[in-house]
């Protein structure tokens, strides 16, 4: 205030909650959508279920806490047109010549950018042959390769980081406050998570096999849990 004097305002919590996933958007690190391999799934990310929202938070003795390094993914607001978050085919193509152009030499490899971000040309200088043009986002490329240190798991976070291996560019939309870009993330894949994938699978045919047509509750409740941690 102009006389010195300092006012404390409260937000309220849905405030709270829209920052902290707009922080995990712009600053975690991508891994791949299950759905990668369809072409209608680009720039789409598989999400979490939110925790606490019907009335637990003050429940905590069974929540699962963070992992350091982890990717943390909020949920889609409902209120987000599905229209408004589909990625342009001009945009998809603006993403691909910038990958060929690495690749062709024609662009300086990713650990030697400068900036992270890649912008569109300006299709006001008359550098543009289409209209599509006035339609390409920014896209911010975030690998931790730029700054030569090992990629955390999606899952396990820095626990798993030396069993990481980094695949193909993917690259998903971001809803901003004043204008959308494009976020392009490393396709990672942990040969750990891969290992204790199988196990839960040969321990669930196992179980499976033993449980055959009887009613056994221990077994049933242990098939449960294994099939839900595959």
């Amino acid at each position: 205030m102009e006389d010195g004097e300092q006012r404390q305002f409260r937000l309220p919590t849905s405030a709270h909650t829209l920052y902290e996933a707009y922080c995990d958007i712009r600053l975690a690190p991508v891994s791949a959508s299950p759905f990668d391999d369809d072409d209608d799934s680009e720039g789409s990310a598989q999400q979490p279920a939110a925790a606490g929202d019907d009335g637990d938070a003050g429940d905590t003795g069974d929540e699962q806490q963070p992992v350091a390094g982890a990717l943390c993914g909020p949920v889609p607001l409902a209120e987000i047109n599905p229209i408004e978050t589909a990625t342009p085919l001009s945009q998809k193509e603006f993403f691909e010549e910038t990958l060929l152009e690495i690749m062709h030499g024609d662009r300086p490899p990713y650990t030697e950018w400068n900036r992270l971000e890649v912008t569109p040309p300006d299709p006001l200088c008359g550098t543009c042959k289409t209209s599509d043009a006035y339609a390409l986002k920014p896209i911010r490329f975030w690998s931790h390769e730029m700054w030569s240190i090992a990629t955390p798991c999606a899952n396990h976070g820095w626990a798993h980081a030396e069993h990481v291996t980094r695949g193909r560019w993917h690259m998903r939309r971001v809803k901003c406050v004043f204008d959308d870009w494009y976020l392009a993330g490393r396709e990672t894949v942990c040969s750990k998570c891969q290992e204790e994938k199988e196990s839960l699978k040969k321990k669930a045919k196992t179980v499976k096999a033993a449980l055959g047509n009887s009613q056994d509750t221990v077994l049933s409740l242990q098939l449960q849990i294994l099939q839900a941690l595959i």
